[in-house]
């Protein structure tokens, strides 16, 4: 590999990370023929890439310093956005829910939504959501 290939080497690190492979920068130095620090500034890409994505996806993984494995892994915690799935049942539920005003239903579900959902289901869950609303609040 021609040591001026920055991403290849990055996507390649990641790459290793997502297959669950403890990243070891001296070894992974020599293989890319740079320096240790160059492999800790591509982890750190990794790091900020992955911040960013967690916007979309609502999934924040990590790269971390395995210190009993000496090296770097990628830490996959669970999402903690809701799936479609999920916010269309709790939206369910709250609407159905008759002790509270139906003012502060319809904003608190707005709120949840907003924050909660993964951007890509945001407007399907807005439009069911809609649609139940319209539904239970009409009968």
């Amino acid at each position: 590999m021609e040591p001026d290939n920055r991403a290849a080497r990055i996507l390649g690190l990641y790459s290793s990370l997502i297959d669950g492979q403890l990243i070891n920068k001296a070894d992974e130095a020599r293989k890319y023929s740079v320096n240790d620090r160059t492999i800790q500034r591509d982890l750190d890409d990794i790091r900020s890439f992955l911040e960013l994505s967690f916007v979309d996806t609502g999934v924040m993984n990590a790269v971390v310093y395995d210190y009993l494995n000496k090296g770097y892994r990628l830490e996959r915690p669970k999402s903690i956005k809701l799936s479609a799935d999920e916010m269309i049942m709790i939206c369910k539920i709250l609407l159905c829910n008759r002790d509270f005003e139906k003012a502060e239903i319809i904003t608190l579900i707005d709120k949840l939504i907003s924050c909660y959902a993964p951007e890509k289901n945001k407007k399907l869950i807005f439009e069911m959501v809609t649609k139940e609303k319209i539904s239970i609040y009409n009968q």
